[in-house]
């Protein structure tokens, strides 16, 4: 484990995202995988990437989607984690190309 290599000792809690959110605000805790924004560096220090992001587009086996670029996804409905950021044009794009 990285604790171990680092010579440190972590101790892993799953919250919901908006509470991990505010006990890293408050230093009772780190996050993990967390893209920085403009609005949570206001209230965090980020390190540098730890490891490269990937993101799918996920639908049911047979139903294949074509994506391209954003446009791709316009008229759809899209699940997200609540407080999740998926890069600017998301954020840009969100309720006025998609839901």
């Amino acid at each position: 484990m990285i604790s171990a290599e680092a010579g440190l000792r972590f101790e892993i809690k799953p919250y919901p995202w908006r509470r991990a959110q505010k006990l890293a605000e408050h230093g009772e805790g780190l996050l993990w995988a967390v893209v920085s924004t403009p609005e949570r560096a206001r209230h965090l220090e980020f390190s540098e990437p730890i490891f490269p992001s990937k993101v799918w587009i996920v639908v049911p086996v047979g139903k294949a989607f074509p994506y391209q670029d954003i446009h791709s996804l316009s008229g759809k409905t899209i699940a997200i984690g609540g407080g999740v950021y998926y890069g600017e044009a998301f954020a840009t794009y969100r309720d006025k190309l998609f839901n």
